[in-house]
C-alpha cells in the first residue's frame, strides 16, 4: 500500500537501473547489498538493512514524510533520515504518544498508544490532545474537542491539515481542517480563490483512506466508499456533481490550504478497498490510480486535477500496490501477479508468493509474508530472499547513500 509523500529521483536510479542490467550475478549482489527498506511491521515502522538482515531502526510506531521518520520509542521521540537511519534529534516524551505527521524538524503527535490503526481509521473519542515537537522541543500542545487526526503539515510548517471525524463517538464521515499552529484557532479550508470555505458548505465525505503520495505542493490522498458524499466544489458550482461515484482521490494544496476531490469512474470503489493503490510519475507530470481487481487504470493530470483516459490490464485479486519506474513504466502488483505497463503495451510475471508492497532502490523488492524478495524483471529472477517475521507491508526502498 501505500507509501506516504514519496517521489522516485528518475536519474539517479535510471543511471543504477542501467548499471545492474550489465552486472553479473555476483556484481549484482554487491550493487543490491545497500538497500535500506522502510518496513511496516505488527508493531509499527522500521528501517531494514537488506545485506546484514538487521533492523538499523526496530519497528515502532511512527509517521513518515519522504525520507523523515518520526518514532516513538522506549518513551523517546526519534525523528531520522529513513535512507541512513541517522538520528537527528531525539527527546524524552512524557505519557503515552502517536506519531502521525512529520515536517522537516516538526513531529505532530495524538495522545494515547494507536499503533493498530492509522489517521484514515478513527477510535471514537470526544476530546483530542496535539503535542507539536521542533527539533526535540515541545512547540505547543492543544487539548480540542472533536475526534480529529492530524494529517500532514503546510508547506510552512505553520499550520496543520487535521482529519475532523463525525460524529466523534462513531466516526462515520469527515471533513478537513486547518489548525492554525500560532493561535490555536481551527479553522475550514479556504476555496482555489483563496476564500474561507462557507459555515455549511465545507467537504464532509465517507470513505476510507487507502494510500497517498505528494506532488507540486499537493498531497494526493485514494479514498475508497460506498455510500453518499457531498464535495465542496459541488455545494459551491466549482465542479459538475458526480452522484454515483465510490472512489476518489482528495487533492489538498500544502500551501494554499484548499482541497478539491478528483472524482474516479466505474468500476472504481465497487470492491474491497486493499485492491485499490495510486501511483505517481518520477516527474510529477502523472498520476495513476488503479483497481487491480477490476484491472483497470485511471491516468490523471494532477496539474489539471482532471482524469484523462482510462486503460486496462489483466485483473488480480489481492492487496495493491503500484510504482512508476524511472523509465515512465507503471508496474502494478496485486495477489501474486506484476503487471508492467508501457504505452499501449503490457507484460506479465506470475510470483510464487503474495505480494505485499513493492519499492526501487539499487533493486527492486517486493514485499511478502515474513520478508521481502529482491527482484530482477529481465529473465524474471528472484535475486535475494530476505525473511522478516511479523512483516505486514514492504512500503520503500533507499538506495545506501
Amino acid at each position: 500500500m501505500t507509501t506516504r509523500r514519496e517521489v522516485i529521483r528518475a536519474a539517479g536510479l535510471t543511471a543504477m537501473t542501467g548499471l545492474l542490467g550489465a552486472c553479473k550475478p555476483e556484481e549484482q549482489e554487491a550493487a543490491k547489498a545497500g538497500d535500506r527498506l522502510l518496513v511496516r511491521h505488527e508493531n509499527g515502522l522500521g528501517i531494514y538493512a537488506a545485506d546484514t538482515g538487521k533492523w538499523l531502526a526496530a519497528p515502532a510506531a511512527g509517521a513518515i514524510n519522504g525520507t523523515g521518520l518520526a518514532s516513538v520509542d522506549g518513551g523517546k521521540l526519534l525523528l531520522r533520515d529513513a535512507g541512513t537511519a541517522v538520528i537527528s534529534s531525539e527527546c524524552a516524551l512524557q505519557g503515552t504518544w502517536t506519531p502521525r505527521a512529520t515536517h522537516g524538524e516538526q513531529v505532530a503527535l495524538v495522545s494515547g498508544a494507536h499503533a493498530a490503526t492509522d489517521v484514515y481509521r478513527p477510535v471514537p473519542r470526544t476530546q483530542t490532545s496535539l503535542l507539536v515537537m521542533r527539533s526535540g522541543k515541545e512547540r505547543k500542545r492543544f487539548d480540542l474537542p472533536g475526534n480529529l487526526e492530524p494529517e500532514a503539515f503546510s508547506a510552512e510548517g505553520d499550520r496543520l491539515f487535521i482529519l475532523d471525524y463525525l460524529p466523534p463517538k462513531a466516526p462515520n464521515v469527515y471533513r478537513v481542517r486547518v489548525l492554525n499552529l500560532f493561535t490555536g484557532e481551527l479553522q475550514p479550508l479556504q476555496t482555489k480563490q483563496k476564500v474561507l470555505v462557507p459555515e455549511g458548505a465545507e467537504e464532509v465525505m465517507r470513505g476510507q483512506g487507502r494510500q497517498s503520495v505528494y506532488g507540486g505542493g499537493i498531497l494526493f490522498t485514494l479514498y475508497t466508499h460506498q455510500g453518499d458524499h457531498q464535495h465542496t466544489g459541488e455545494l459551491l458550482g466549482v465542479r459538475p456533481g458526480a452522484p454515483n461515484v465510490h472512489s476518489f482521490i482528495h487533492a489538498l494544496h500544502l500551501f494554499e490550504s484548499w482541497a478539491v476531490c478528483i472524482d474516479l469512474p466505474a468500476p472504481f470503489g465497487t470492491s474491497g478497498s486493499q485492491g485499490h493503490t495510486i501511483a505517481m510519475s518520477a516527474n510529477g507530470s502523472t498520476l495513476y490510480a488503479i483497481s487491480a481487481e477490476h484491472g483497470a487504470v485511471a491516468v490523471i493530470d494532477p496539474n489539471e486535477l482532471t482524469v484523462k483516459h482510462t486503460r486496462a490490464f489483466t485483473p488480480s485479486k489481492g492487496e495493491a500496490s503500484a510504482l512508476v519506474m524511472p523509465d515512465g513504466r507503471l508496474l502494478i502488483g496485486a495477489g501474486r501477479q506484476l503487471t508492467m505497463l508501457e504505452d499501449a503495451n503490457r507484460d506479465e510475471w506470475q510470483l510464487d508468493f503474495d505480494l505485499r508492497g513493492l519499492a526501487l532502490g539499487q533493486q527492486l523488492w517486493a514485499g511478502r509474508a515474513s520478508g521481502v524478495t529482491a527482484l530482477q524483471w529481465d529473465g524474471r529472477k528472484q535475486l535475494q530472499r530476505n525473511e522478516i517475521p511479523g512483516l505486514v507491508e514492504l512500503r520503500q526502498a533507499f538506495a545506501l547513500r
